[in-house]
């Protein structure tokens, strides 16, 4: 039996080799946003895949692991994109968007859309000349790129100059719904003795847990008395440092469980080095966590009111932050600062990316069968 595309739903294959933490929030979110569309997946699993449980996969007509090898990879997505023909790749990070454009030539027929969340050339941890030579690599394979689909104002602006003139659409990380009470403080207003401090994410060079570890250190060094914990896992040595220091570290753990222990913080205290737009001070303002991040260029142009460019910068601000009015304050003015991201939001972005191709004939059939 024929079918035409133009009614059908449009059929999207991911690509991640990111499967955990942010990326797959993110991803998650697209899905949801967008489920009257035929989502497929293809991922490489990571430490903290398995922290997912295996709920999620549900929302996939078909889901596949990827092989060790970057070549193999490539010709695995090569030979999916055959099997299933779909109307979208979408690429979710660097590694991802290497094999999806290399594996498969954009066409009229099929759109490459690859999303950086963060590029590879921002790490901090690399010699320029690598760096240099990741930013080759990007504007090499942007000519084979139908959308860069950036996933914050940053990371747009990043990539408004690449060859090829692939289009250029800003999809907004999207905060949790959750349904919280406003928690105002009592109206005597009673300085919090002991402040629960967080960081969270993948322990390594981009979240920078030397940061967070300076930082508290910093704090006791003037009196300040502070629980602090680290939500993630990662890096053995860093983990180490943390727990030499009394930090606790969780290790990977459910994402619901994440968000009740981010929940009952006092401060989420967001240390990367580098970022696309991280998810986790989305979260944080969605459970009225005062949050106090690190002044890097991912957060230009967002109104954020707590920064610091150094750890011994937090000091300065902890009399205040033991104000829990002052916490509801800050709370308020990052949940605005925030506000345009939001699923509405994204879902309109995501449409105008999916949609906005030209309609073809296939065969109809099961082509949902797990990889």
């Amino acid at each position: 039996m024929v079918r035409s595309e133009q009614d059908s739903p449009r059929r999207i294959l991911h690509i991640t080799e990111a499967m955990g933490a942010g990326v797959s929030t993110a991803l998650f979110d697209y899905v949801h946003n967008t489920s009257e569309f035929e989502h497929h997946l293809l991922y490489v699993p990571r430490d903290e895949t398995e922290a997912l449980g295996t709920a999620w996969s549900a929302a996939f007509e078909s889901v596949g692991q990827l092989p060790a090898g970057h070549r193999q990879r490539i010709q695995a997505v090569a030979e999916r994109v055959r099997q299933l023909r779909p109307d979208v790749v979408h690429a979710h990070s660097s590694y991802a968007g290497f094999y999806s454009r290399l594996a498969v030539s954009k066409s009229r027929t099929l759109k490459q859309v690859y999303t950086p969340h963060c590029y590879a050339f921002e790490r901090q941890d690399l010699a320029a000349p690598l760096r240099l030579a990741l930013r080759a690599i990007e504007w090499g394979l942007a000519f084979n790129t139908t959308v860069i689909a950036a996933c914050s104002p940053r990371e747009a602006r990043l990539s408004r100059h690449w060859p090829g003139s692939p289009q250029l659409s800003y999809i907004p990380n999207a905060a949790i719904e959750i349904g919280t009470a406003d928690t105002a403080p009592d109206s005597v207003s009673v300085h919090t003795e002991t402040l629960a401090v967080a960081g969270a994410g993948r322990l390594g060079p981009q979240k920078d847990p030397e940061f967070f570890l300076a930082s508290i250190e910093a704090l006791r060094e003037r009196g300040y008395q502070v629980k602090a914990s680290w939500l993630g896992g990662g890096d053995q040595s860093s983990t180490t440092k943390l727990e030499e220091a009394g930090i606790e570290v969780t290790g990977w753990i459910p994402r619901a469980e994440l968000l009740q222990r981010l929940a009952a913080q006092d401060i989420y205290l967001h240390t990367a080095a580098w970022e696309g737009f991280p998810l986790a001070i989305l979260e944080a303002a969605a459970l009225r966590v005062a949050t106090v991040v690190r002044d890097i260029p991912a957060f230009t142009g967002i109104d954020l009111p707590l920064r610091i460019k150094a750890p011994k910068e937090l000091p300065a601000l902890w009399d205040s932050l033991r104000d829990p009015f002052y916490r509801a304050e800050a709370v308020a003015d990052s949940r605005a600062a925030l506000s345009g991201n939001n699923a509405e939001a994204q879902r309109e972005a995501l449409l105008k990316v999916y949609r906005n191709h030209t309609k073809k004939t296939v065969q109809s059939g099961n082509l949902g069968a797990r990889v």
